[in-house]
């Protein structure tokens, strides 16, 4: 993964499923080997100091780049949560949300009305 990162060579990126699902939530990448081979620092928004993400929502961005972070929780049947930030990449400002986006299936998690499929629900 952290080749393909490479090959992009983007200022921003935005990943999910960084951080492991259950028990403590610890990344799954290594942010060192990561930065060394990308230039690509991911900004805290883990409360571990060895995590990686927010409900394993990540955004990477370059060294130096200047950013102000929000974590969301989001509603649903299981923890899921999103990551905004503001960022500052070559003197212009910049917004980026990070969120997994599941569709709802359980039954018992009720739907906005209006909205049968599964797959409406953001708005």
């Amino acid at each position: 993964m952290t080749a393909v990162i490479g090959e992009l060579g983007a200022d921003l990126i935005a990943l999910q499923e960084v951080d492991r699902r259950f028990g403590r939530r610890t990344g799954l990448l290594n942010a060192q080997a990561l930065e060394h081979a990308t230039g690509l620092v991911p900004v805290p928004a883990s409360e571990l100091s060895d995590g990686l993400g927010w409900h394993g929502n990540a955004l990477l961005v370059r060294r130096g780049t200047t950013w102000h972070l929000r974590r969301l929780d989001l509603p649903g049947v299981e923890p899921r949560g999103a990551v905004i930030a503001e960022l500052y990449i070559a003197g212009r400002r910049r917004a980026i949300a990070g969120c997994r986006s599941a569709s709802r299936s359980s039954s018992a998690v009720p739907r906005p009305a209006g909205r049968s499929d599964p797959r409406s629900d953001c708005p």
